[in-house]
């Protein structure tokens, strides 16, 4: 996923043919990996803080991320082959069952999109923001009330407990809500914080720049 948008990304800039080539090349092979009810599983063991993983597990930045890629293939080419996995993808973002989830909603109702989901919610704030984006655009190619109320929900999450990633008395953040130091992930959490606000034009990211910047 990160390489067919990064291949889209390289073709709008620079015009490469072979970029466009290389992004069709990814998009097709997730098609072609996720199972049949739209999951992208990982093969392998992974222990994550407290939580196990075992072999098979899913993440909702995958999905996400794989929902972005689809969503602007059929957007480039009306092939309803991508429709059809923007809609399996999509469907991973708000349905769980007892063996695969990527969502959860906690007791004070909001709204979370796991990238390492277990039994103790994490709250990986990069995987969140990464994996939201697959929201706003399946929105954009069906217009689809239900997905920009997801993405809604999960920007409200954000807004509502950012100081769970604020490393206080340092200009950093936290990578979750388990990490006891100043995550080297901070600078891409500011960059993405600030890809949202200046895309959405919502100035509640810049109060969470800010207070994540503050010495």
């Amino acid at each position: 996923a990160h390489n067919a948008l990064a291949c889209y990304k390289e073709y709008i800039d620079t015009g490469n043919p072979e970029s466009w080539e290389w992004f069709y090349a990814n998009v097709d092979w997730l098609i072609d990996y996720k199972d049949e009810n739209g999951y992208l599983r990982y093969e392998f063991d992974w222990y994550h803080y407290y939580g196990l993983m075992e072999a098979g597990w899913v993440s909702a930045m995958a999905q996400g991320e794989a929902l972005s890629a689809v969503c602007m293939a059929y957007h480039a080419s009306d092939d309803e082959k991508y429709l059809h996995a923007a809609e399996l993808f999509f469907h991973t973002m708000y349905t769980n069952n007892d063996q695969l989830w990527c969502f959860g909603i906690d007791d004070e109702d909001y709204l979370w999109y796991e990238e390492y989901p277990n039994e103790d919610f994490c709250h990986v704030l990069n995987g969140k923001l990464f994996g939201m984006w697959g929201l706003w655009n399946y929105y954009c190619i069906t217009e689809d009330e239900f997905a920009l109320a997801l993405f809604q929900g999960g920007l409200a999450s954000i807004f509502d407990n950012y100081p769970i990633w604020n490393f206080v008395g340092s200009d950093g953040s936290r990578y979750c809500k388990h990490e006891n130091s100043c995550s080297n992930y901070h600078p891409v959490h500011l960059d993405e914080l600030r890809k949202y606000r200046d895309f959405f034009g919502i100035e509640e990211f810049n109060d969470i720049i800010e207070t994540f910047q503050e010495y």
